[in-house]
Parts: structure tokens; sequence; C-alpha cells
């Protein structure tokens, strides 16, 4: 599952995933995250970060703060200029598996995915 609000960024994380045969759900509306959650159970959540759009950040709390989906491995897929503006942001990262940096590349976003669900698969 991709919680990303921006369209375009949407957009190239579907493209990415459907190029290496992964399935994929996008929630661009960041009220409506935990309602699309619990539609489905993913096997990874990839979090699209905004610093723009602050409010997201409570969202990823009260995601992070529910065992039932802090048990699904989660990405934060991020600016590296967010780590300079909100302190939340950082702690939010903290409590990811894992972090994808932008500007990225197909190889940069799909190598940590895959060793996630790998290591997930393994437990």
């Amino acid at each position: 599952m991709v919680l990303a609000s921006d369209q375009y960024n949407a957009r190239l994380y579907r493209d990415f995933l459907d190029k290496h045969n992964y399935s994929s759900f996008i929630e661009q509306n960041y009220n409506r995250w935990p309602n699309a959650l619990s539609l489905c159970t993913p096997s990874i959540i990839l979090m699209d970060l905004n610093y723009h759009y602050h409010p997201s950040i409570d969202i990823v709390w009260r995601l992070i703060g529910d065992p039932k989906f802090r048990a699904i491995p989660t990405l934060a897929i991020t600016d590296k200029r967010e780590n300079l503006y909100l302190s939340d942001t950082i702690t939010v990262i903290d409590n990811c598996d894992g972090r994808i940096t932008k500007p990225i590349s197909m190889s940069g976003f799909i190598q940590p995915i895959e060793t996630i669900l790998d290591r997930s698969r393994a437990d």
C-alpha cells in the first residue's frame, strides 16, 4: 500500500512497483489512510511524508500506535530537507522499518522494499 498525497509521486511509485510485478493500492487522501488500511492487509506500507503537509504526521502517529498496523512493515519516503524542519518527522522516520530518500531511482526505490519483504517472509 502506498500512502502519498502528491498524484505525480503516487503515479511514479505505482509505475515502479508495477514494473517489478508488485500489486499496489494507492491512497492519496491522508484522512482516508486508516479506512483504506482497514479494507486490506498490505504486505508493506510506503508512506510519502511530505513536509509541506504537516497534518500527515498526526495520521502517521495513529497508524504507528495501532498494533494491527504496527505489525505491517513500513517504509518512509522522504525528502532530505525534512530532517531540517520537522522534529516530528524525524521521530516518525525512526519508528519506521526503513527509509527511501528523494530523489529516488528505480533501484533505490525497489531495493529497500525487497529487503523488507524478504525479511518479513523469513520471519
